[in-house]
C-alpha cells in the first residue's frame, strides 16, 4: 500500500515539474525577448481589465446553470442559487485537487447526498455529461473558429496546420461518439445487464448506464446545455480579447481569436494541475506568434491567469464559510479518493453507491 500512495504522489510531482518547466522556458524566452519590461511600463487600460473579471464571473455562472440544467433533468433537488454556490465552491477544488479532493469528485458526492436512496448514481451521470458536453462545444466552437476564419487551417507553419486538422477530426469523433451514446440499444435493459455481468466494474457500470439513460428522454434540456455551453466559450474568447486590449500588447483581430483561442483552451482538459498551466500557456504563446506574429501570447495568458485568481478568493470565501452539508460531501469525498488510492474496487463502489442511502435527502430551500 505505501508503494501504491508513493508511485501516486511522484506521477503528480511529475505533472507538476512538467507543467512547471513548461512555464519557465516561457518565461525565459519573455525575459529575452524583453516582452516583460515593454508590459511595464505599457500603459493599461483598467476598465478593459475589470471587464474582464465581469466577463469571467459571467462565463463561469453559464458553466453552473449548464450544470444546473442537468440536474434539474435529473430530479435531483437543489434551486438554482445552491447550484450557483456549489459551483463556486467545487471551483476551488480545481485548483487544489494535487492532493486534495477534486472539483468532479466533491460535486458528485455533494449531489449525490442530495439524491434519492439507490439513485446516487443520477450524481455521477450529470457531473459525466456535463463534461462531455462542455468539452465537445469546446471541439465544436474551435472547429467553428478554424473553418469560418480559416486562420489556422491555411496556416503555413506545418504545426499549426496539423493541430487545426486535428481539432476537425476529434470534434468529428466527438460528434460520432455522442450520436453513438444516445443510440437506444446502448442502453437497453439488455445490453445494461450484459455490462452488468462484467467483473470488477459491472455493478458500477450498470447503475451508471440506467442514470444516462434519463437524458434520452430529454433532449430539450440537452439542446439546452449544449447552447449555454457554446455561449460559455463564446464569452471566453472575447475576455481573452479584451484581456490583450486592455494590456495594450499585440494580438491577433478579433475574429481570428474565435481560432485561437477555444484551440489554446482545449490543452486544458490535458491532465495537469492547475488547468493545464504551463502547457496552455505554451500553446497560446506559440498561436499568438504563429498568427499575428506577437511575442505577447505569454502576457495575455498570465492575464487570464490573473482574472481566474480573484475569482479563486471568492471562491474560497464561500469555503470559509462552508455550510455543515458541504463539510459531510467533503468527508465523503475523501473517504473515496481513500479506496481509489488503495485500489479497493469494491470498497470504492459500496462506498458511493451505499453511502447515505439510509439518510433522508436534503430538500433545497425555499
Amino acid at each position: 500500500m505505501a508503494k501504491t500512495h508513493l508511485k501516486r504522489w511522484l506521477f503528480r510531482a511529475l505533472k507538476w515539474i512538467v507543467s512547471l518547466a513548461i512555464l519557465g522556458y516561457l518565461f525565459v524566452q519573455a525575459e529575452k525577448d524583453g516582452v516583460f519590461d515593454t508590459l511595464a511600463h505599457q500603459h493599461k487600460i483598467w476598465p478593459l481589465l475589470g471587464l474582464a473579471v465581469v466577463l469571467f464571473m459571467c462565463g463561469l455562472v453559464a458553466a453552473m446553470v449548464r450544470c444546473y440544467v442537468l440536474i434539474r433533468t435529473m430530479g435531483i433537488p437543489l434551486s438554482l442559487r445552491e447550484a450557483l454556490r456549489l459551483g463556486l465552491t467545487a471551483y476551488l477544488f480545481n485548483f487544489i485537487s494535487v492532493g486534495f479532493v477534486g472539483e468532479d469528485l466533491f460535486k458528485t458526492v455533494f449531489l449525490a447526498r442530495r439524491q434519492q436512496s439507490g439513485r446516487r448514481m443520477d450524481a455521477l451521470a450529470v457531473v459525466l455529461m456535463d463534461r462531455t458536453i462542455g468539452f465537445y462545444t469546446l471541439l465544436l466552437t474551435a472547429s467553428a473558429g478554424v473553418l469560418l476564419t480559416g486562420t489556422l487551417l491555411d496556416s503555413k507553419v506545418p504545426q499549426i496546420k496539423l493541430m487545426s486538422q486535428g481539432t476537425l477530426v476529434a470534434t468529428l469523433i466527438g460528434t460520432l461518439g455522442m450520436a453513438l451514446l444516445f443510440v437506444p440499444a446502448m442502453t437497453s435493459e439488455r445490453t445494461i445487464e450484459f455490462i452488468g455481468r462484467i467483473p470488477m466494474v459491472g455493478r458500477f457500470a450498470k447503475s451508471l448506464l440506467r442514470a444516462f439513460r434519463t437524458f434520452h428522454n430529454q433532449p430539450l434540456a440537452l439542446m439546452l446545455a449544449g447552447v449555454i455551453s457554446i455561449g460559455m466559450h463564446a464569452i471566453y474568447v472575447i475576455l481573452f480579447f479584451v484581456v490583450a486590449c486592455g494590456l495594450q500588447v499585440e494580438h491577433p483581430t478579433f475574429g481570428q481569436h474565435f481560432a485561437v483561442i477555444p484551440v489554446s483552451l482545449v490543452t486544458t482538459m490535458l491532465p495537469l494541475p492547475l488547468g493545464a498551466i504551463g502547457a496552455f500557456e505554451g500553446v497560446l504563446s506559440f498561436l499568438y506568434r504563429a498568427v499575428s506574429d506577437s511575442d505577447e501570447g505569454l502576457i495575455v495568458a498570465l492575464g487570464f491567469r490573473a482574472v481566474t485568481i480573484i475569482v479563486l478568493c471568492v471562491s474560497i470565501c464561500l469555503y470559509l464559510a462552508r455550510s455543515p452539508e458541504i463539510d459531510a460531501a467533503l468527508h465523503e469525498a475523501e473517504d473515496l479518493e481513500k479506496a481509489a488510492e488503495d485500489h479497493d474496487d469494491s470498497a470504492l463502489e459500496d462506498e458511493f453507491l451505499s453511502a447515505g442511502v439510509d439518510e433522508k435527502p436534503a430538500q433545497s430551500p425555499p
